[in-house]
C-alpha cells in the first residue's frame, strides 16, 4: 500500500519565537576564578512571539520630530529590545525611559540598589547590520562594579542544541537543566554548543573554555566586551512543519536529532510523511514605518511581509498535482488506526502559545490521505 497526502490545511496557530528557539545564557565568569563559584550565569529570554523587525539600536537623524535629534531608541516590537532589555536585567539595571537612567535591582550579575544616572542607555548596546543581518552586543558593565568591593569579570554568551543529558558537567552549572535543546543560535545569527564529549564529571570550572561561544568575542577586559554574530539572523528558525505518522515505511533519512542516532552520515528509517513550508508565497518587505517611542516616523528592517496591516502564513497549506510529492509505501497490508502528528525539523512537537490553547486544543489541523493498493499480477 502507498499512502499519499493529497491536502494539508492548518492555522498558523504557534508563534515563530518560542520556547524551542528563545534563550541563551550571558555568563559572568571571575577574571581570576578558579572554582565553579566563580561563575555566575543568567538565562537571557526573548519573549515568545511574531516580531515584526529586528528592531536594534536607532538613531534619529537631523530634522526629526524627537525631544533630541541625537536620541538613540529601540523599537519595542523587535527582537534587539528583547536583548537589550534582558541582558540590562540580567546584569542587574533596569533602563528609565522618563529619568533617562538604570534603576538598580538585587538579582543581577551586579546588584545594587538605588539608579545610576545616566545620559544615554549605554550599559548595553544592541545593533543590527541593515547589510551584514548580523547582530552586534556591546557590553561595557564598568559603571555598575561596586567600591570599594570591585569584582573584575569576563562575559560569554552560550545556546545549547543538547538532545542527550548534560547533568553534572559544566552545562548543568550554566543552565540549571534549561535550555538545552534550542534554536536560538540560528535565530540569532551564532553557533551552539552540541558536543560534550570532553567535559568533565564532576563539572569543572577551566571547562568553561571548551564550550563554544555563540558570539564572537572581541575587545575584552574588565566588565565590558564586545561581541558580533557569525551570520545573517533571522526572525524564524522553522521553515516547515513536518506530518509525521506512527506506520512502519519505506521511508529514509539522515541520521538527525529527531531520530535519537549519533549525528553521523547514516540513512535510516522515517516517520515522516511530509514536510510543508509554512512562508511559501509570502512577498518579502523591505520596510515598514513605526511610531515606537517618538512621534517621528522612522525605517526599520523586516523581512517576511510583516507589516502593521497584514500577517504572513495565516494558513499553511498544501495540495498535491497528482505528483505523490508526499507519500510513504507502507510495511503492512492491514491498517486499522493512524496517528498523525506535528514537529519540527528536530522532532520537536510544536509548541503551544499557552496553557489555555493546550488545554482547548487549538492547534488542530486537517487532511487529506489517499491510499493505493498494488497486487501483484
Amino acid at each position: 500500500m502507498r499512502m499519499t497526502l493529497s491536502t494539508f490545511l492548518m492555522e498558523k496557530k504557534f508563534y515563530d519565537v518560542n520556547e524551542t528557539n528563545n534563550i541563551f545564557f550571558l555568563v559572568a565568569v571571575k577574571e581570576s576564578g578558579t572554582t565553579l563559584a566563580d561563575i555566575i550565569s543568567k538565562p537571557i529570554v526573548i519573549q515568545s512571539g511574531n516580531y515584526k523587525s529586528f528592531g536594534g539600536q536607532q538613531t534619529y537623524g537631523t530634522g526629526e520630530a524627537t525631544p533630541n535629534d541625537t536620541a538613540k531608541w529601540y523599537n519595542n516590537r523587535g527582537i534587539g529590545y528583547q536583548l537589550v532589555t534582558q541582558i540590562e536585567k540580567a546584569l542587574g539595571v533596569t533602563w528609565d525611559e522618563s529619568n533617562s537612567r538604570y534603576d538598580r535591582n538585587a538579582d543581577g550579575i551586579y546588584p545594587g540598589t538605588g539608579n545610576t544616572a545616566s545620559t544615554a542607555r549605554n550599559i548595553v548596546t544592541v545593533t543590527h547590520g541593515s547589510v551584514s543581518g548580523q547582530w552586534t552586543i556591546v557590553i561595557d558593565a564598568t559603571v555598575l562594579v561596586a567600591s570599594p568591593v570591585a569584582i573584575n569579570y569576563n562575559f560569554k554568551l552560550f545556546s545549547f542544541e543538547l538532545s542527550q543529558g548534560a547533568n553534572n558537567t559544566i552545562v548543568q552549572t550554566i543552565t540549571n537543566g534549561k535550555g538545552i535543546f534550542v534554536d536560538t543560535h540560528e535565530l540569532l545569527g551564532g553557533c551552539s554548543v552540541s558536543k560534550i564529549n570532553n567535559l568533565q564529571e564532576p563539572a569543572a570550572f577551566s571547562d568553561i573554555n571548551l564550550l563554544t561561544q555563540m558570539f564572537t568575542p572581541s575587545a575584552e577586559s574588565n566588565n565590558k566586551g564586545t561581541y558580533t554574530g557569525h551570520f545573517q539572523a533571522s526572525l524564524k528558525t522553522l521553515e516547515a512543519v513536518y506530518v509525521r505518522t506512527n506506520l512502519s515505511s519505506s521511508n529514509y533519512q539522515t541520521a538527525s536529532f529527531d531520530s535519537g542516532n549519533d549525528l553521523y552520515p547514516f540513512v535510516i528509517s522515517s516517520d515522516i510523511l511530509a514536510k510543508i513550508p509554512i512562508y511559501a508565497g509570502t512577498v518579502a518587505t523591505a520596510s515598514e514605518t513605526n511610531y515606537p517611542l517618538y512621534s517621528g516616523a522612522q525605517t526599520l528592517n523586516v523581512q517576511y511581509g510583516y507589516n502593521d496591516e497584514t500577517f504572513p502564513a495565516e494558513y499553511i497549506s498544501f495540495i498535491d498535482q497528482g505528483g505523490h510529492t508526499f507519500s510513504m509505501m507502507l510495511n503492512t497490508n492491514h491498517v486499522s488506526q493512524i496517528r498523525m502528528f506535528l514537529t519540527d525539523d528536530k522532532g520537536r512537537l510544536i509548541p503551544w502559545e499557552s496553557n489555555g490553547q493546550e488545554t482547548c486544543n487549538e492547534m488542530y489541523f486537517t487532511a487529506t490521505l489517499k491510499v493505493t493498493i498494488t497486487k501483484p499480477l
